[in-house]
């Protein structure tokens, strides 16, 4: 580039860890623990329910479709291994998560 760096639109790679943050487009909600083995909990803000949450896999195929009805839900998700895509959609926001599932 005209700045000696590199040319505009190129990356340049530091050879350091590459962090990725956590994608959640809605502080309404949280999911933890993360990375689980067992359980997840939801948990809403209140009046934010009821919602749909639909769980995904990488290749974005629907796994599981779960209604909410209380600000606080357990679900068991400790047969798929991996990372799985969350999004949730109540009647005013949508958001999405990821998880990673050991």
């Amino acid at each position: 580039g005209l700045d000696g760096g590199l040319p505009r639109g190129e990356l340049a790679f530091t050879g350091g860890p590459v962090v990725v943050p956590e994608r959640s487009s809605s502080p309404w909600f949280t999911l933890y623990p993360n990375p689980t083995s067992g359980p997840l909990t939801v948990r809403c803000a209140v009046g934010r329910t009821p919602a749909t949450l639909r769980i995904s896999d990488t290749m974005g195929r629907t796994l599981r479709s779960i209604t909410l009805t209380h600000p606080i839900t357990h679900i068991d998700v400790s047969g798929t291994k991996g990372l799985l895509q969350l999004e949730l959609i109540s009647a005013e926001r949508a958001g999405a998560a990821r998880i990673v599932v050991e």
